[in-house]
């Protein structure tokens, strides 16, 4: 075989070799953009918002994925409590469940 015979088949060989690194590499990097791309889209489904009801803060997060709102404070009797509760079931989507982690000030 002539030295330009070998020179051909060595660029040939690696030209197939890198091509087969690329085309291995790509379902996986692929793969692995699907699933980051998943958590966040779901993580873009989350809102966290602060809101006023009776003149006291409340964290509120709201999950477009499970259709869940979350209400998380502190009130100073029971009457607040449902006050609160109320609120944030008259005021949220019909469809969307309202879970209260209320607990009293002390």
């Amino acid at each position: 075989m002539s030295s330009t015979g070998l020179k051909k088949g060595s660029f040939f060989a690696i030209i197939l070799m890198v091509t087969l690194v690329i085309v291995g590499m790509g379902p996986a990097e692929a793969s692995r953009r699907a699933i980051n791309m998943n958590s966040a889209m779901e993580a873009g489904m989350i809102r966290n918002r602060k809101v006023e009801v009776s003149g006291k803060l409340f964290d509120v997060c709201i999950n477009q994925t499970s259709k869940t709102i979350t209400v998380k404070g502190y009130v100073d009797d029971w009457d607040e409590m449902d006050k609160v509760e109320n609120y944030f079931k008259n005021t949220g989507p019909s469809d969307y469940q309202v879970i209260c982690e209320l607990d009293f000030a002390y």
